[in-house]
């Protein structure tokens, strides 16, 4: 039975790679709700001084509560529970049900982490780490539907009734720039 979630992971895990895109599909779904805030950051500059505005927006979906911004809008991708993508990131969540197999319940987050890096190997994924409630690995993979590599933040969950695993991925080039925003995001979730 472990192996046959393990093979289910792997398949789920390679659809997430390939089908890493820019498609938008703005139709929200009923059991979806929303929220918005308004934070603001003062960025003092030699010259003058800016007040950058962000709003945050808070998604709910299948069990999944994620405070992303207002940039995303809730997309779709074959084999996922939920996406949500922006202009230049991608998120990208599976919920995988205890209900698959027998004893998956009692698997820990360490153990499920370990199989979605064993299922990455081919990506020379980092080892997973402990953030929080949550863990954390990164690799890159190169889409050549697209031409692009990108960089995924993968993060790991263990909730009441599930595992899940939410992707933030973004291009290679712009990891700097995203990165604090992703494990910002990542810390948001609830399952």
């Amino acid at each position: 039975m472990k192996r046959f979630l393990a093979i289910l992971i792997l398949a789920a895990t390679l659809i997430a790679m390939v089908s890493c895109n820019d498609s938008k599909d703005k139709k929200k779904d009923e059991k979806e709700t929303e929220t918005t805030s308004t934070t603001t950051n003062d960025t003092n500059d030699a010259e003058n001084e800016e007040v950058e505005t962000a709003k945050a927006k808070t998604f709910k979906s299948n069990g999944l509560t994620i405070t992303l911004t207002e940039d995303f809008v809730k997309s779709s991708q074959p084999g996922y529970t939920v996406c949500y993508d922006s202009k230049s990131v991608a998120v990208i969540a599976l919920k995988e049900s205890f209900s698959l197999a027998a004893g998956i319940k009692d698997w820990t987050l360490e153990y499920y982490a370990d199989l979605i890096k064993s299922n990455n190997a081919a990506n020379s994924p980092t080892n997973p780490k402990k953030v929080g409630n949550y863990m954390v690995m990164e690799y890159t993979f190169y889409n050549p539907e697209t031409k692009i590599t990108y960089h995924y933040y993968t993060c790991m969950y263990k909730g009441s009734d599930a595992f899940w695993t939410i992707q933030f991925a973004c291009n290679v080039n712009e990891i700097a720039q995203h990165k604090s925003d992703m494990m910002k995001w990542a810390d948001s979730v609830r399952v």
